[in-house]
């Protein structure tokens, strides 16, 4: 297994949307608001 670890800025946008998905399974909040969290 390798872990890679990238600064919240450099996430590519597909990986940031599955990201906002799978949150949002668990918590009810919409992905603008995902990704203001993120603050990208």
């Amino acid at each position: 297994m390798n872990i890679e670890f990238i600064i919240n800025k450099d996430i590519p946008e597909d990986t940031l949307n599955h990201i906002c998905m799978l949150k949002q399974q668990h918590w009810h909040y919409s992905i603008q608001e995902q990704l203001k969290w993120i603050e990208l």
